[in-house]
């Protein structure tokens, strides 16, 4: 009988010291995570960000009509449409918007059930404010086409004092004031965003168009 205790007592220590080991090994990842996720909500519920990071929108230029979606700061996908869009919706190139406009748009917006991880968001978001910059290359207008589709990133904006030239864009911040980053402006419209990191931003943005059923 002793005989057989030895052999069952092994084999319980062995199974506690192996869910210890595996707990150790798997703990840290998780401490890690958390705490990036509680870095990127902060960063991203910072009072001088936009309340709209990301655009994405389709116009008619013969009716002005608008659909779109955008991307908030709590990383939620939200639809929009206009039968006739405002004039400050139609803006194409590098703007200073007051905040109350990029707002209204979010008021207009339908939330779907779409997230965005807020790691990889406050990460892109970091990107379009530090390495995204004003710089674009404008073509003619497409007289063929009849609709202009753009992608827009929204940024904290510059102080006039700040270096408002090519790079990223100046961490001193004018209050209220967003900026509108053209990515890609293509149909009847075009403008193309000279930045390295904007053609990815681009590509990424566009797989949440099927998913939004905004064409």
């Amino acid at each position: 009988m002793k005989s057989l205790r030895l052999p069952i007592f092994l084999a319980v220590f062995a199974l506690i010291s192996f869910s210890c080991q595996q707990g150790v090994d798997v703990a840290p990842v998780q401490e890690n995570r958390l705490s990036e996720l509680e870095m990127a909500e902060n960063y991203l519920s910072d009072e001088d960000m936009p309340p709209v990071l990301f655009q994405y929108a389709r116009v008619d230029e013969e009716t002005k009509r608008l659909d779109g979606f955008l991307i908030d700061r709590a990383g939620v996908v939200r639809t929009y449409h206009f039968d006739e869009a405002p004039f400050e919706y139609l803006q194409y190139r590098t703007l200073h918007l007051n905040q109350s406009v990029v707002r209204r748009l979010l008021n207009a917006s339908t939330e779907t059930r779409i997230r965005v991880d807020l790691v990889d968001l406050a990460r892109r978001v970091r990107i379009v404010h530090h390495r995204v910059g004003y710089e674009v290359d404008e073509s003619r207008t497409n007289s063929s086409s009849r609709e202009t589709l753009s992608f827009m990133a929204y940024s904290r904006a510059a102080s006039t004092s700040g270096n408002g030239c090519g790079g990223g864009v100046n961490t001193q911040n004018e209050t209220g004031v967003v900026l509108q980053m053209p990515l890609l402006v293509e149909g009847k419209k075009n403008l193309v965003n000279t930045s390295e990191d904007v053609r990815e931003m681009v590509t990424w943005l566009t797989e949440f168009i099927p998913e939004t059923s905004v064409k």
